[in-house]
């Protein structure tokens, strides 16, 4: 992971919702995911992800990151890279499809007392909607 000390593409820090990039968005407001039962979260296989010092780092094609060309000044990018601090890492290792919803949440409340209930939804539902996490039921995968 050498090269990306001197990435200068789009850095996502999720767990306090900034992100870094020449985007003029500023933060935006996302709703917890309205489905918290019947299905176990997973994370997709079309993302690469470590884990670095200074938390989950994945990698996500630009394309699927849902950014475009006018966020970067530079346009010969690959992927762009997110990092995943906090209690945000923690949903993302969590998220196995071995445990529900409520386990996850559980897990990340034990080793996060002060994380609020909500943020955590909504940094699943975050998730789920960028397609990082897929909406798995069980059986084969």
């Amino acid at each position: 992971m050498e090269g990306m000390r001197n990435c200068s593409k789009a850095v996502l820090c999720i767990g306090g919702f900034t992100k870094s990039s020449s985007s003029r968005e500023g933060r935006k407001v996302v709703k917890p995911h309205k489905a918290t039962e019947g299905f176990r979260p997973v994370r997709s296989a079309e993302f690469v992800w470590s884990q670095e010092r200074c938390g989950i780092v994945v990698k996500v094609p630009w394309q699927k990151a849902g950014f475009t060309f006018r966020h970067f000044r530079i346009l010969s990018l690959g992927e762009v890279m997110f990092t995943l601090k906090s209690s945000a890492g923690e949903i993302w290792k969590c998220c196995d499809g071995t445990r529900s919803i409520e386990q996850v949440l559980q897990e990340v409340k034990a080793r996060f007392p002060d994380a609020s209930e909500l943020r955590l939804k909504q940094t699943i539902g975050w998730l789920i909607h960028k397609g990082w996490l897929l909406k798995w039921k069980g059986g084969k995968r």
